[in-house]
């Protein structure tokens, strides 16, 4: 518990400890204090209440001092705990003091006054070294049934006092001035909470980091089976496009030869002169070569056989060709028969 006047220095605001019950009502009651609230209660049409306010003697309920007396940067806590209510309707105020007083030993509380403007109160109670300052505030607003100011939740808030006969309830342990356990506990609580956080990042990356290898292994074997694929794909690609032009190729080839054919087929048949003689098995001439006239020089006698000038008329006819070896033409038998007969 403690409890701590504001007052400032070269526009500083410093804290003085106040330490017994006559001092903190001397300050709620000095006629400064009871203008000034009078003057926020019944304001006149040009009065700046929120400058009136300002003028109000002032404490703080959750903090001590820092080395050098200052509010500002203060972070060690004090045994009590204090809580600002706003914006109440009388009846709401009237209900939240009533609560508070019946269940002060529950909370623990340790002064209760109505705010300067009425419509709210100012409660302090014991602190629970168990739990921060926010947790202090939400149990305490839990257990009353009524919401606290959010603005109002760190340990330098300061509280605009009024005079004692707003004062609703006090008690004397609220001017024990000594530093909570609670500080050594929230840093105990605080390596606790670092250590653990530690500990669980180490389990964390001593589960991760095996596996992490095997992840990269298993992404490596991926990409290789797409690449793999990839590839197959591309030579069964080229494959079937070699096909496809050796098969074109070959219809192409197809095509040609039966075009030949055809066309040969069309054309007209041409039959080669040989340049033989008569040289048939039927005696007759050869079908490739016309019947040409005897030579009266070449015709032989009835009585007789072909005498060597007929061959050799023969052999010189100017119709036998150059490469045909000399033949011997006989007569033909019927008409050698015929010759003997007459």
């Amino acid at each position: 518990m403690s409890v701590h006047v504001i007052y400032y220095q070269q526009g500083h605001k410093m804290m003085e400890a106040v330490e017994t019950e006559e001092a903190y009502r001397r300050y709620r009651d000095s006629q400064a204090q009871q203008r000034w609230v009078e003057t926020i209660r019944h304001p006149k049409p040009e009065t700046d209440v929120s400058a009136a306010k300002r003028k109000l003697v002032q404490f703080n309920y959750s903090c001590l001092p820092t080395e050098d007396g200052c509010l500002k940067g203060a972070k060690r806590l004090s045994k009590s705990v204090g809580m600002d209510i706003d914006h109440l309707s009388v009846d709401e105020v009237n209900l939240v003091a009533a609560t508070a007083i019946e269940k002060k030993d529950e909370l623990g509380l340790l002064m209760l006054e109505r705010s300067a403007r009425g419509g709210g109160l100012h409660v302090v109670f014991r602190r629970h070294p168990e739990m921060d300052q926010e947790a202090n505030l939400r149990w305490a607003s839990d257990l009353l049934g009524v919401e606290y100011d959010a603005g109002a939740k760190d340990i330098t808030r300061v509280f605009f006092a009024t005079t004692s006969e707003d004062l609703l309830y006090l008690h004397n342990d609220l001017f024990d001035n000594t530093e909570c356990e609670a500080s050594e506990a929230v840093d105990k609580a605080t390596k606790a909470a670092t250590t653990a956080s530690e500990a669980t990042q180490k389990t964390e990356r001593t589960v991760v980091s095996p596996t992490d290898p095997m992840a990269s292994e298993t992404v490596s074997t991926a990409s290789e089976t797409v690449s793999e694929t990839a590839e197959q794909n591309d030579g069964e690609a080229k494959t079937e496009e070699g096909k496809t032009s050796k098969e074109q190729d070959e219809k192409k080839s197809k095509t040609k030869k039966r075009a030949r054919k055809r066309a040969k087929r069309r054309s007209p048949c041409v039959m080669k002169v040989s340049p033989t003689t008569e040289s048939s098995t039927s005696g007759g001439p050869s079908p490739t070569m016309a019947k040409r006239p005897r030579s009266p020089a070449a015709t032989p006698s009835p009585l007789s056989w072909p005498s060597t000038s007929a061959t050799s008329a023969i052999s010189t006819d100017p119709c036998s060709t150059a490469s045909s070896p000399a033949t011997t033409v006989f007569p033909k038998r019927k008409n050698w028969l015929a010759s003997i007969r007459h």
